[in-house]
């Protein structure tokens, strides 16, 4: 249960941060409404030195969530959509249900 990030690493040695925590939130960062929280959880970071990753990804077990960073929220949305058409699967397991929201098995 819970989230799984993949996230692209470029250099030896690199860092990981978390931080900004909403308890909710409205229409994600795009309409700058969230409620900040702490927070509390258990990480557990896995490199996969076989795979090659573009741009970051999440997967929970009923979604694929696939992310765009950019200043101008068109471009951000342009980047997200160019990753999903370039996306063929889980970039762990392979699977190729990329379409939102994933049916359980």
């Amino acid at each position: 249960a819970g989230t799984t990030l993949f996230v692209p690493v470029w250099v030896d040695g690199a860092l990981f941060e978390v931080g900004d925590g909403h308890a909710a939130q409205g229409d994600g960062e795009v309409n700058q409404t969230g409620l900040e929280t702490s927070l509390e959880g258990r990480l557990q970071f896995v490199v996969h030195k076989d795979r090659s990753l573009d741009w970051p990804r999440a997967e929970t077990p009923t979604h694929h969530i696939l992310m765009g960073f950019d200043p101008d929220l068109e471009a951000a949305t342009e980047i997200a959509i160019r990753v999903r058409s370039s996306t063929s699967g889980s970039p762990v397991t392979g699977s190729s249900s990329w379409v939102m929201p994933v049916q359980p098995g």
